[in-house]
């Protein structure tokens, strides 16, 4: 069970974390001082399940005028624009066609509405994409083509998400015989 008097934005880049904060626990902002909130409870802050400091501290100046969907989406837009370690972002691990697609998921957890989208292609803003399915659709998840006609048809960018390094990963997988293979089978 979750208490009313808790206070906090979650920003999970991959994996899952569950944490309780007592309102009555001092929590600290990025510089260190201690803030309370007009009601009396502890500012909120950011949680970031890996190391990519700048996304984190993109949501926290985000969360600062704006609300915990704006700082969620915020960081997650850095971590894409700096293809936080390689994985997440354009030029990422490419399929087996050597095409990058991306994937991205984010949740309001006053409302519990959600969006998000997999397989995107050709666009680089992923979770920019799926805050779009949350707000405009009575969808949770658009896939592949039908998630990168959305994106333009909402007047998102269409563009190459392949980089040169992610083109020579394709290939160096292609020339060792598409190993790892965790299907089993040869495309």
């Amino acid at each position: 069970m979750v208490s009313a008097n808790l206070v906090l934005l979650v920003i999970v880049i991959s994996g899952t974390w569950h944490i309780a904060i007592p309102a009555q626990q001092q929590v600290k902002t990025m510089e260190g001082k201690a803030t309370k909130s007009a009601a009396g409870l502890e500012q909120p802050f950011i949680l970031n399940t890996w190391p990519f400091i700048n996304a984190t501290i993109k949501g926290w100046e985000t969360l600062q005028t704006g609300n915990a969907v704006d700082a969620v989406a915020a960081g997650c837009a850095q971590c894409e624009t700096e293809q936080c370690d390689s994985t997440v972002g354009y030029g990422n691990s490419p399929d087996e066609n050597g095409e990058s697609t991306l994937d991205a998921m984010i949740m309001n957890g006053l409302t519990h509405e959600a969006g998000s989208v997999a397989g995107l292609r050709r666009v680089k803003d992923a979770i920019a994409v799926a805050r779009a399915v949350m707000e405009y659709t009575k969808h949770t998840l658009l896939v592949g083509d039908l998630a990168t006609k959305f994106a333009i048809e909402m007047g998102f960018k269409e563009e190459d998400l392949s980089t040169p390094a992610s083109i020579n990963k394709w290939k160096e997988w292609k020339g060792n015989n598409c190993q790892p293979n965790f299907r089993q089978v040869s495309p």
